[in-house]
């Protein structure tokens, strides 16, 4: 399964959806599995029956690992979980092994992979590592695992014809999170040397040439550990973090430990403001006329302040690509769609669903896309994908005016938003009261400086003062 964040290595099985010996059908959702940010629908990739749960509701579970089987009716999940194992290589030469998975029996069933979370050690990985040890997790150096193929190609033997593997029966219906590095030493990888997907998506993150890299998988893979040492190696290493100051605890004291979001978010915030060299612009804008043309399209769901900020700041980011972008230490990766992160307030922390391509959607196409995904995010629940290209924030609702956003690495800038208040200004050379509200952008300086930001933040200004523009689906126009 491709992995739901940056250094997950557990989760846990909130729910299961199915019961075991139910029927299933490709989409249905299996189980809910929470990682540390949130909590993700698992749905099967195949029709079939859920044979097996490996773990219960409520228990921890790794990553990469099975946690439920599915297959045809009748089939015995042990006899299955045995078919699918990898066979062991001999230690002498000419000892047949594993043949292509194309040997798997006709009539077998098959397994499913999908985009979620956890899955409880599973027979065959016993004898597999335990968990990575404190000071590898802290630099996110996860292994991945090597891929299907390379599990079942044949052994390079010498003088002998591999023999084909027992049949595969199925696969398990959900796979987990990266189990952790194993040991072994990193070899020159050869050209054209295979890299796992999460490797090279990291790659193109930090701008990391793969050709150079020293692959540490199966055959000289890259996998991500090898992508984050050589982008850590080319940046001159970690910045040491300072020393923490233990808490002062006395009598009466109550200890209040953090939860798995609030312990990702103080570690990501910390991140952002330790590295991230924030600049921030302030500009107070004029939404007497947005206030206006809002309570005129009402709708169901209603179109919000926060909608209307959205679009200005999509269409913006057209004209300053270089905005729209995730930041590394050697460069930028300008992002080709603009996927607008709405920060939304939870139990113990805040996450930021994205709102996929909102320089293409209407206002009425935004609520839409925004109520579901704040309503969706409240009760745990977040897509997985896209990621956030951009972060909007608006604490308008509580009566905040003003407030210095954090950036949520790995992207480029946030645009924060107080609340809207009537406010004496001049206009047309006389005194007149108008809604007014003050937007702050924060922008990581590696990546711009404060002319190109002041331009972006100028085009959402006028979006904001000329919102009719925004309804017809225009705004500065892309260069």
């Amino acid at each position: 399964m491709p992995q739901v964040g940056e250094n997950l290595t557990t989760g846990v099985l909130l729910e299961w959806c199915k019961a075991e010996g139910e029927a299933v059908a490709r989409g249905d959702v299996v189980a809910v599995v929470e990682s540390e940010k949130a909590a993700f629908e698992v749905v099967a990739d195949e029709d079939g029956v859920l044979l097996r749960q490996d773990v219960a509701a409520g228990d921890q579970a790794r990553v990469l690992e099975p946690i439920a089987w599915i297959g045809a009716p009748g089939e015995d999940p042990d006899d299955a979980d045995s078919a699918a194992r990898p066979p062991q290589r001999e230690a002498a030469a000419g000892t047949p092994s594993a043949a292509s998975p194309s040997s798997a029996a006709p009539g077998s069933a098959t397994g499913t992979e999908t985009a979620a979370t956890a899955g409880r050690r599973s027979p065959a990985a016993e004898s597999a590592p335990g968990p990575r040890a404190p000071e590898r997790e802290a630099a996110g150096a996860a292994a991945d695992p090597p891929p299907r193929e390379s599990r079942t190609e044949p052994a390079r033997t010498t003088g002998a014809t591999s023999a084909p593997a027992p049949p595969r029966a199925h696969a398990p219906a959900v796979t987990g999170l990266d189990p952790g590095p194993r040991s072994r030493a990193a070899v020159p990888a050869p050209a054209g040397a295979p890299a796992s997907p999460s490797a090279r998506r990291l790659a193109r993150q930090l701008l990391v040439d793969l050709s150079s890299v020293r692959g540490s998988g199966p055959g000289g893979r890259v996998v991500r550990r090898d992508v984050l040492t050589a982008a850590l190696n080319d940046s001159g290493g970690p910045v040491p973090a300072a020393a923490a100051v233990p808490a002062v605890v006395e009598q009466g004291d109550r200890p209040a430990p953090h939860s798995r979001l609030r312990r990702a978010v103080a570690e990501r915030m910390s991140a952002s403001a330790r590295h991230i060299p924030h600049f921030h612009l302030f500009a107070d804008v004029d939404v007497t006329e947005a206030q206006a043309l809002r309570r005129e399209l009402g709708g169901d769901p209603a179109v919000s302040l926060t909608d209307l900020l959205v679009a200005a700041a999509a269409r913006a980011l057209r004209r300053h690509e270089r905005i729209n972008a995730h930041v590394g230490d050697s460069g930028l990766v300008l992002k080709a769609g603009c996927h607008v992160g709405l920060a939304v307030a939870v139990d113990e922390g805040v996450l930021v669903p994205a709102l996929a391509d909102a320089d293409r959607k209407s206002l009425a196409e935004l609520a839409e896309a925004r109520a579901a995904l704040v309503e969706s995010a409240r009760r745990g629940l977040v897509p997985p994908e896209p990621a956030p290209t951009f972060t909007v924030t608006n604490l308008g609702g509580h009566g905040i005016t003003r407030f210095l956003p954090l950036i949520n690495p790995p992207e480029c800038g946030i645009l924060a938003a107080g609340c809207s208040e009537e406010r004496v200004v001049a206009r047309e050379g006389a005194a007149a009261v108008r809604e007014v509200i003050t937007l702050v952008l924060a922008c990581d300086h590696r990546a711009v400086d404060g002319a190109y930001a002041a331009g972006f933040l100028e085009d959402v200004r006028q979006g904001l003062e000329q919102p009719r523009d925004l309804a017809a689906g225009g705004g500065p126009a892309a260069p």
